[in-house]
């Protein structure tokens, strides 16, 4: 069995950016998460207001926010499972290829779902 340090050196600078990045993703979904509730208390003032902020979602430029925090959410979320696997055994010895590969399926669904989202940005209606 490898000692716990030699298994840190696997991935070199690659974990250590990594585990930044997790950090980091983490308190981004966490900000929104706030904001979001904030945002949404405002809906509480009546149709008006609810009407407002509607209008205000359906801007092209919230929709490029809303996509950045897919990406953000999609690494999170997969270099969560990542870290997971480690946790039982699973990929310690490959772990620049699992989190290569993880990042990869991650890319593959953010581009799906911007290619979902493009006519949207393009002014047409979403079906």
């Amino acid at each position: 069995m490898m000692p716990a340090y030699r298994s840190r050196k696997v991935m070199g600078g690659m974990g250590a950016v990594a585990f930044a990045m997790h950090r980091a993703s983490g308190v981004v979904i966490a900000l929104y998460g706030i904001t979001h509730v904030l945002v949404m208390s405002y809906a509480l003032g009546g149709d008006v207001g609810f009407n407002r902020l509607m209008e205000t979602f359906q801007q092209p430029w919230v929709l490029v926010l809303e996509m950045l925090l897919v990406a953000v959410v999609l690494f999170h979320m997969l270099n969560g499972v990542r870290i997971l696997l480690f946790d039982i055994g699973v990929g310690v010895r490959h772990q620049k290829a699992l989190f290569i590969g993880l990042m990869t399926v991650g890319a593959v669904v953010l581009v799906l779902t911007v290619l979902d989202t493009l006519p949207w940005l393009q002014g047409r209606e979403l079906v």
